[in-house]
């Protein structure tokens, strides 16, 4: 029996609840797990306590303004024809960034920096980043865009640092997210068996 997922409070299972109750309006991904363990019953449990651990993940990288309100509107992009579009999002986004981050690397450790197609690289990444939600990245690539403009090496190698850091924890909070959306995917593929 499929109920109104727009009605639904998490169920109570062994562990407490990692997000407030009133958080499925913010995120779209608990309210479907909501409903799968509504629809699967006590016999999916164990499988319910992984995808909260997982939610758990979700709402801190939110809480902590590691992704924005734009991270939140993709989830609501996946459909019945392509549930795993959010799966490929985040996989684009993540292979995309590491190469021209890859690319940026070689030519900050150049004897003569060419600022402006370093610029021209963290604006790919900014663009990206601010088109997934990924708010920390946004923020750190401005700071690396700005040394560009202030043809500062010092702050270009600080810079950059920060963006190596924030895209290793994002791509660890994302890499969470795939893995819940995988198991939503099995879930749902096994319900309509």
């Amino acid at each position: 029996m499929l109920l109104d997922s727009s009605s639904l409070s998490p169920p109570r299972v062994d562990t407490a609840c990692c997000y407030p109750v009133n958080y499925p309006e913010k995120f779209p991904i608990i309210r479907k797990c909501t409903q799968l363990y509504m629809d699967f019953g006590v016999a999916e449990e164990v499988e319910w306590k992984h995808l909260t651990d997982n939610l758990h993940h979700c709402f801190i990288a939110s809480e902590q303004g590691i992704v924005n309100a734009q991270f939140c509107h993709i989830q609501t992009l996946k459909t019945e024809e392509e549930p795993d579009h959010v799966v490929r999002l985040i996989n684009t986004y993540s292979i995309d960034v590491e190469s021209i981050l890859f690319e940026l690397g070689s030519y900050i450790d150049l004897p003569d920096v060419d600022f402006s197609k370093l610029a021209a690289l963290a604006q790919q990444v900014e663009e990206r980043s601010s088109l997934m939600g990924a708010e920390h990245m946004r923020l750190a690539c401005a700071d690396l865009i700005q040394a560009c403009r202030q043809m500062d090496k010092r702050n270009l190698s600080l810079s950059f640092n920060w963006i190596k850091n924030e895209f290793a924890h994002i791509r660890t909070k994302l890499e969470v997210i795939v893995q819940m959306e995988r198991k939503i995917m099995r879930l749902e593929s096994k319900h309509k068996k």
